[in-house]
């Protein structure tokens, strides 16, 4: 059994343009933003490193994924465009890249969640690392109505 999604992947950058770093509840704002609207969110850690030009200059970005699996229709895709506006004012950027495509999503299980599921089972703990330094963790309820995002030390 399968269903198609859409998933929408944004590159939030970990510093401005002038480089100084963005705070992490920026980011972690943003992560419960999209788990509130959609259910769940999932973010790559690892540093993605970009440069660009806008009007003769040249940036460098550290970024990271961060994406979204959301049904395929209109009310998804005008989220995102707002969204993506909301994120160019936290972040203060000129742009945020912002991709969609279409994937299928095989299903498993008595819930119809895929296998080894966050949100499938019991209780379960993930943490994540933004610039080598461990600061959100997020627990998922069995039912997951809800995950709490908050900073370690």
């Amino acid at each position: 059994m399968s269903r198609m999604v859409r998933r929408f992947e944004v590159l939030l950058p970990l510093r401005f343009n002038d480089g100084t770093p963005i705070p992490d509840a920026a980011v972690v704002d943003t992560l419960i933003e999209f788990e509130e609207q959609f259910g769940a969110v999932s973010c790559e850690t690892q540093t993605i490193r970009g440069r660009w030009r806008s009007d003769g200059q040249s940036y460098r970005d550290d970024l990271i994924r961060v994406f979204v699996d959301a049904p395929d229709g209109t009310e998804s895709r005008e989220y995102f465009v707002a969204a993506k506006e909301r994120l160019k004012a936290r972040f203060q950027q000129l742009d945020i890249w912002l991709t969609t495509y279409l994937i299928e999503v095989l299903m498993s299980g008595e819930h119809g969640m895929p296998p080894n599921s966050l949100v499938a089972g019991t209780f379960s703990t993930w943490a994540f690392r933004l610039n080598c330094r461990c600061v959100t963790a997020v627990r998922f309820s069995q039912t997951c109505l809800r995950a709490e995002f908050r900073v370690l030390s």
